[in-house]
């Protein structure tokens, strides 16, 4: 029997309040988020704005949203914040990114599902703005195919994409994302109230103690997890294959998809046969030099 694995990394937090009229203790509990057992490295996921460098697109070249990093609790919030700044373009995302938060990641797949964007499994170089520009609207990029990855969470956000880009040079891996226990804090406060037209008001809190301890997730929450994920990739249109590898990997490894797991599981669309927007084009979607993957 497989241990158990949280699929998320969803931030918790509830809070309990009981009172005595006119003074008492009153219990309260927070929580944070759960640590994940395998630690994010670096700074969360950025989010940039890219045109292409490559000098024989001009003057219409084309662009992207770069997408590299740890996917951190919040960073779909951050995610809708960026697209606010693009309008209705709903340009091609180049995710690289070692994964992290699961919750996000399903989040981050939904909002590019409804944009109908495409997510390619690549890398971006950014380069300096123009010579005597202090500021660009968008950042001058190349993208580039090799020692891209899409790890752990991040074939999550891959799967949202009304259209799938991979290639033989990067790494798509998959495994079961645990986390550790969520810290815990209970607060006791002394409360006084006061009657007033017949209505009870708070008129003084004072914390009285406070203690820190872990909860482990249970095997309910754990099953309810798998069950969210499961949908999820139903929902994008992706069989159980990957679910299922998922499932059969333990988090100190990893499971990386063959080009036939990809293709047949539906989370590869389109196999790149160069570098995305090395040839000229006049919008953000063209310049994918692909052919459909085979089924």
């Amino acid at each position: 029997m497989r241990e158990p694995h949280p699929l998320s990394l969803l931030a918790v937090g509830f809070a309990l309040a009981t009172a005595l009229f006119l003074g008492g203790q009153c219990p309260a509990l927070a929580a944070t988020a759960p640590e994940p057992l395998i630690p994010i490295v670096g700074p969360p996921m950025r989010f940039v704005h890219v045109v292409s460098a490559a000098p024989q697109c001009q003057p219409n070249c084309p662009e992207w949203i770069s997408a590299e990093g740890p996917i951190a609790v919040g960073t779909a919030q951050t995610f809708e914040h960026f697209l606010a700044t693009l309008g209705r373009r709903n340009l091609p995302v180049l995710i690289s990114s070692q994964g992290g938060s699961v919750g996000d990641a399903m989040a981050i797949g939904r909002t590019i599902r409804a944009r109908k964007m495409a997510v390619i499994v690549a890398r971006t170089e950014l380069q300096p703005c123009a010579s005597g520009q202090a500021h660009c609207d968008a950042t001058p990029g190349v993208a580039a195919l090799p020692k891209s990855i899409c790890l752990s969470a991040c074939p999550v956000v891959l799967a949202g994409g009304i259209e799938r880009y991979v290639s033989g040079f990067a790494a798509i891996g998959v495994h079961q994302i645990r986390v550790g226990p969520r810290t815990m804090v209970r607060r006791m406060y002394e409360v006084h109230y006061r009657i007033v037209d017949g209505e009870k008001q708070e008129i003084s809190r004072e914390l009285t103690s406070e203690h820190t301890f872990t909860v482990a997730p249970t095997a309910v929450d754990l099953n309810a997890l798998d069950t969210l994920i499961a949908k999820y990739f139903a929902e994008m249109g992706i069989n159980d294959s990957i679910f299922k590898a998922m499932l059969a990997t333990p988090p100190s490894g990893i499971d990386l998809l063959t080009n036939a797991e990809l293709a047949n599981s539906h989370l590869a669309t389109q196999w790149l046969l160069d570098a995305p927007f090395s040839s000229s084009s006049a919008d953000g979607k063209g310049g994918l030099n692909a052919t459909p993957a085979p089924h």
